[in-house]
């Protein structure tokens, strides 16, 4: 299995404030997820001026933020993956990219929180399906199920 989302959340938080990750995943679950739309842009943050998720409504599918660009490197090293699993949805665009680019692959996301589920629609995400599907669950409890049954996490 190759995990790689430690080494591209590294590198973003490192360009981040000086604030920890700790802390910044406390604040994601105080606020309420912010939908923001200037132009052909429309951004997701968990806390006023921290955007998780960036994308351009003219190309939903593309990635945008540096982190999620480097979080896609996971191909060089498996490049067909049967199974892709994600813990945190976020505006989808890891998800959205995965569907659209590697569409031998299964994909499902593990979301914890509701109200980000429920902003797929403005965020372009896919419906559930043979190949996708988003599971509002707690991805510490749900990772015991999988027992090795993801080719990428």
């Amino acid at each position: 299995m190759v995990l790689f989302g430690i080494m591209a959340e590294r590198h973003a938080t490192i360009k981040r404030s000086r604030t920890s990750t700790r802390q910044q995943i406390l604040t994601q679950n105080t606020y309420r997820p912010l939908v923001k739309t200037l132009g052909n842009t429309r951004s997701l943050e968990f806390a006023p001026g921290m955007v998780q998720s960036e994308m351009r409504l003219s190309r939903p599918d593309d990635l945008i933020l540096s982190y999620a660009r480097a979080m896609m490197c996971f191909v060089l090293f498996h490049p067909r993956p049967e199974h892709i699993v994600m813990v945190g949805l976020g505006g989808g665009s890891l998800a959205k990219f995965c569907y659209r680019y590697l569409p031998h692959s299964r994909i499902t996301v593990l979301e914890l929180r509701a109200d980000v589920i429920a902003l797929r629609e403005q965020f372009a995400i896919p419906r559930d399906n043979a190949r996708f599907r988003i599971i509002e669950a707690d991805a510490v409890h749900y990772m015991r199920q999988l027992r090795g049954a993801a080719d990428v996490l």
